[in-house]
């Protein structure tokens, strides 16, 4: 956890991050929990989507275990409920889940260039067609 609560936490009076709950009690931190949520991605999008939603079209691809090491894999099986639910405009997100795989299990560096290639080429084509 130590890592999470480096990279969400506020600090406190002694420099280090605040962590999130009491690791002996394991009673929560409200006030550390609270800050997280500037960082929830399912939050923020639901918040801007009238404004964010035509910015991320076509840019949103994700795939990961659901099996997920950090459990990470319910939190985007929430965002991409939540993403498949959107209007104005409805989200062409691709999320893939690969069953029974953990942490960046199938993560390919050739996969993510030849989609990005996949859809460069597909926005070539529509200059073209106008």
């Amino acid at each position: 956890m130590g890592w999470w609560n480096a990279l969400f936490s506020p600090k406190g009076e002694d420099s280090l991050p605040k962590p999130l709950f009491d690791h002996n009690t394991g009673v929560i931190n409200s006030i550390t929990a609270a800050h997280w949520e500037n960082y929830d991605l399912l939050k923020y999008t639901k918040d801007n989507w009238l404004s964010l939603g035509p910015k991320i079209q076509d840019k949103i691809y994700i795939w990961m275990g659901d099996m997920d090491n950090f459990y990470l894999n319910n939190s985007m099986r929430l965002f991409d409920a939540y993403l498949n639910e959107t209007s104005g405009p409805k989200s062409n997100a691709e999320i893939v889940f690969s069953p029974m795989k953990g942490y960046c299990w199938e993560y390919s560096h050739r996969k993510v260039l030849e989609q990005i290639q996949k859809r460069l080429l597909e926005l070539e084509e529509v200059k073209v067609d106008e």
